[in-house]
């Protein structure tokens, strides 16, 4: 599995560019302050510090959040892969039965195929099951990381002012693409271990088959075996390429309509007096 452990250092990192790169604003814009992590909280947090005095207890509680929705964020993709490899392993341990059965020098009868697709529809029940309770995380996950990834590659050219920016930003882009990855391509094993034992049954004799075999068969061929965005999408190779295709085709429409634009629009001076730093 992905390593996964890297998040608190991404964070720790995010968190420690944006302290430096408003620092190197204040010297280089002059700017006098007393309290260092006032005018932090102020200049990041003005959503909330516009509209009620400076605290600290209120931005403890706003940094608690900040990092608890980032945890999840994360750990959302963690449980996914979690329940991907459960699942997964049910149906191998399920199709190995099979491919035993298919490998003596005896093939299996009729009693044999209709206890084996009893058992399979109860498995198929339970991915179903699982399904309808964690495609609402799936769709979030899904649409957070493509988000996040358009996101970061639209600013890839961009140049970094600072090192440890230029730091911060790959190894943030090269973990998330990473992870993403990771996610789909383990839900993804689902399905191809259903395929497996399709194959398995196409090699059968025809000589040795039987209603209960043939049921069976058509609902291998039938039913996908993956975990889904609420029916919108399954988790499956093929939408993994299909979303990749998705990012690089948005990614050279925006490079090319950011071209097009005027420079540094909607981006705040050098020394601006807006609540929000450029960084």
């Amino acid at each position: 599995m992905y390593r996964l452990n890297r998040f608190p250092v991404e964070h720790c990192l995010a968190s420690y560019v944006h302290v430096f790169s408003q620092y190197r604003e204040s010297l280089r814009c002059n700017w006098a302050f007393s309290n260092a992590v006032e005018n932090f909280a102020v200049r990041n947090y003005a959503y909330i510090f516009n509209w009620m005095p400076y605290n600290v207890p209120v931005l403890l509680f706003v940094r608690y959040v900040t990092y608890s929705l980032t945890m999840a964020w994360t750990y959302q993709d963690v449980l996914i892969m979690v329940i991907s490899a459960y699942v997964k392993a049910r149906y191998r341990q399920f199709f190995w039965r099979v491919e035993a059965a298919c490998s003596g020098a005896v093939l299996p009868g009729k009693s044999f195929w209709m206890e084996i697709r009893e058992h399979y529809v109860v498995i198929s029940e339970f991915l179903m099951h699982v399904d309808r309770m964690y495609s609402p995380l799936v769709v979030s996950s899904c649409c957070n990381n493509i988000f996040l990834i358009c996101y970061l590659l639209l600013h890839s050219l961009k140049p970094q002012p600072y090192t440890i920016s230029f730091i911060y930003f790959w190894y943030t882009l090269c973990f998330l693409i990473g992870r993403a990855l990771t996610t789909l391509w383990m839900a993804a094993e689902l399905n191809r271990e259903k395929g497996t034992a399709l194959r398995v049954v196409q090699r059968i004799a025809s000589d040795a088959w039987c209603p209960e075999l043939e049921r069976y068969y058509l609902q291998l061929r039938a039913e996908v075996g993956a975990l889904s965005g609420g029916r919108f999408f399954h988790l499956t190779h093929q939408t993994t390429f299909t979303i990749a295709a998705v990012i690089f085709t948005y990614e050279l429409v925006m490079i090319k309509y950011s071209r097009m634009t005027a420079a540094n629009v909607g981006i705040p001076e050098n020394c601006s007096a807006m609540a929000f730093s450029q960084d």
